[in-house]
């Protein structure tokens, strides 16, 4: 009857937080907005006279255009010529056509064209822009700006314009890409088809517990089952744990759990006035920015650098008496857990000083927060393992915990990391925790698909790597300390 119960209770549970988040992430998880780099401005085509033709070649990565954006040159003048925009195919079919009036550009000021609900099905398709002149002569025509460098979020860089890439001006290529910013819109499965996954999923949970509950009137050991049911029986022996190594850690000081506030407002403080002061930081919101960065990354480093020695550092017990040794691991992360949550306090109250608008995204911040409970443990066990038979890994955590600091991007953003490392960089699981929580506390909404799944993905990983380890060598600690 117990274990029906449970199980009615994770129904109820998988039920309310499917039908919740997808109330709340909706639009973020069904369509992203996208955009291509603008390319800087360096010289424009000459006055475009009637019947003149500029044109560009352009293959989208997303599934529909909602915009693009030009850089005019009106050569300090108002012009009355009117031009022909159209959006051309690969079999010249026209996709969208409108008349624009030049009286209303400015002189190199970026002017955008709407495509109203937005032109579908481009994605991977070779579209060209053309421009045509309608009435334009010597002294009332404008120039298509273009350029050899995009503008990218990590400054103006060179741009290696191909043949195909090349602005067109009555057929004729010039040395340059034109200037134009596209806006578009991806399409996730992952949203439009959420109802079918969440069915999926809640199909798995119903045969996993009928599986499970099967094998174990059997009589045969089940060991999610039995550790299950050992946490349960040893869950006073946890809380004491939990309580013990929370307080050893303030014992004998005047503040006490104060301290789990102060220490990351101090240290906002210091990083603070260093980096928007003297570094000239422009990230928006930096003091939240830097503050979400710092309490994520201190629980990492403490409940991993408590865990080195789990293991080790409860030797008397181990040798003594018998005790599920993966209660040592997981008390010194619900320790640090606690920390973290202390943590939160000061953060929602800089969310509201700073008065960050107050958005339902802030309901999805315990998703990174678990993420990251569950990678930290993970890591952990695995850590305090290779700690019982190579003693060094205490002094090798002490330097990867400094270098792990400044692969993060704590005070500083991503954007400056240099185009070929990104691929490597992103391979940092705090980096997509880290993320998570400032898209949803700053940019008040959901955070992309992509970034779901490498939260799910690093720490699932990192937790059944750990577990496997340590579940492998828990038999040889004994020998060991």
């Amino acid at each position: 009857m117990n274990s029906k119960r449970i199980f009615i209770y994770m129904i109820l549970t998988y039920i309310i937080l499917g039908v919740g988040f997808y109330l709340i992430a909706k639009d973020d998880i069904t369509y992203g907005n996208k955009s291509k780099d603008m390319v800087a401005y360096e010289m424009a085509c000459p006055n475009m006279v009637m019947g003149d033709v500029v044109s560009q070649n352009y293959k989208p990565s997303f599934d529909r255009l909602d915009s693009i954006t030009i850089i005019p040159n009106t050569f300090e003048r108002e012009n009355d010529d009117s031009l022909r925009f159209s959006v051309l195919d690969e079999n010249e079919n026209v996709l969208y056509e409108s008349f624009l009036d030049t009286a209303s550009m400015g002189y190199l000021q970026p002017y955008t064209i709407s495509f109203g609900e937005g032109i579908n099905g481009v994605k991977g398709k070779n579209l060209v822009f053309r421009f045509e002149s309608m009435a334009g002569s010597g002294n009332n025509g404008i120039g298509i700006g273009y350029g050899s460098k995009m503008i990218t979020s990590r400054g103006v860089v060179d741009y290696n314009v191909s043949d195909n890439d090349r602005m067109l001006i009555n057929g004729q290529p010039v040395d340059g890409m034109m200037c134009f910013d596209v806006m578009g819109t991806e399409f996730y499965s992952w949203g439009i088809y959420y109802w079918h996954f969440f069915a999926i999923g809640l199909v798995l949970i119903i045969c996993l517990f009928w599986t499970v509950y099967y094998i174990d009137r059997t009589g045969k050991y089940v060991w999610i089952i039995a550790a299950f049911k050992t946490l349960l029986n040893y869950r006073f022996l946890l809380k004491q744990m939990v309580e013990r190594d929370f307080k050893t850690r303030y014992k004998r000081s005047v503040l006490g759990s104060l301290w789990s506030l102060l220490n990351p407002l101090m240290a906002m403080a210091v990083q603070y006035f260093v980096f928007s002061t003297l570094f000239k930081s422009v990230i928006e919101n930096y003091a939240i920015y830097l503050l979400i960065g710092i309490i994520m990354y201190n629980f990492f480093s403490e409940s991993v650098g408590l865990n080195v020695t789990a293991i080790t550092g409860n030797s008397s017990l181990i040798t003594k008496v018998y005790i599920p040794k993966y209660v040592f691991p997981l008390a010194r992360v619900l320790s640090s857990l606690i920390n973290l949550l202390m943590s939160m306090i000061p953060l929602a109250l800089f969310l509201l000083i700073t008065r960050t608008h107050l958005s339902w995204s802030w309901l999805l911040t315990p998703f990174s927060l678990i993420c990251l409970v569950l990678f930290c443990l993970g890591f952990g066990m695995l850590l305090c393992t290779l700690m019982v038979f190579f003693r060094d890994v205490a002094f090798l955590w002490g330097i990867m915990s400094i270098f792990w600091m400044y692969l993060t991007p704590i005070f500083y953003s991503e954007s400056i990391i240099p185009e070929k490392f990104l691929g490597i960089y992103r391979m940092n699981p705090l980096l997509h925790y880290i993320t998570f929580m400032r898209v949803c506390l700053i940019e008040g909404h959901s955070p992309n698909p992509e970034t779901y799944f490498a939260c799910i993905f690093t720490s699932v990983m990192m937790l059944a790597i750990g577990c496997i380890v340590f579940k492998k060598n828990q038999d040889k600690f004994v020998f060991n300390l």
